[in-house]
């Protein structure tokens, strides 16, 4: 990657090729883990004009990899916009609200991404089941507790996370006062905790 930057760096101020040179230089920086690098990469080449597939996606993941969520979540939501990459932007928006607490958003965005309103809903098609759990999480947060259950439920019934999803999903039954319930979570979630 070093010796691609360098090569790339011979054409970062000419007319033709700039763009490009800024966007390869980002992707060698981003994969060498110089975020603040390929942020700067990734913007200079977007003020040369390069409209590049992955530039904002890239450089999306780059500021969430850095903490920056409200950076990212505008380079994700222009990446839903403009690029093919809408499922993946789209679920790192989600994670990016999640973190700034805006949970109604990332529930929306979740529930977006997800295709349905509940576990019941999902659509035919691949799904990461972290959306499931962070979507829980917000729902329990906001005291959409039954909601909350389904969504952990799902996470459980496809093997997302299980010792976490069993002890979010007890702490639900906790507040619901359903303490068979928590118990019983509880010790399946301690299965998987070693």
């Amino acid at each position: 990657f070093e010796e691609a930057i360098a090569a790339f760096e011979a054409y970062q101020d000419n007319e033709t090729y700039a763009a490009g040179a800024l966007y390869n230089i980002g992707v060698c920086k981003m994969n060498l883990g110089d975020l603040a690098g390929a942020v700067e990469a990734f913007t200079a080449c977007a003020e040369k004009g390069g409209a590049f597939e992955g530039l904002y996606y890239n450089r999306g993941v780059c500021s969430l990899l850095s903490g920056d969520w409200s950076k990212a979540a505008e380079d994700f939501t222009k990446s839903i916009e403009t690029e093919p990459y809408v499922d993946d932007a789209r679920y790192n928006l989600a994670i990016c609200q999640v973190q700034s607490g805006e949970y109604e958003k990332a529930i929306d965005t979740f529930t977006e991404y997800i295709g349905g309103d509940t576990a019941a809903d999902e659509t035919e098609r691949a799904v990461n089941y972290g959306a499931y759990y962070y979507r829980a999480m917000c729902l329990a947060e906001l005291g959409k507790l039954e909601d909350a259950l389904a969504d952990y439920t799902a996470c459980i019934d496809h093997g997302f996370e299980l010792g976490q999803s069993y002890y979010q999903r007890a702490q639900v039954y906790a507040a619901l006062g359903n303490t068979e319930k928590q118990n019983a979570d509880l010790a399946e979630s301690l299965k998987y905790s070693e």
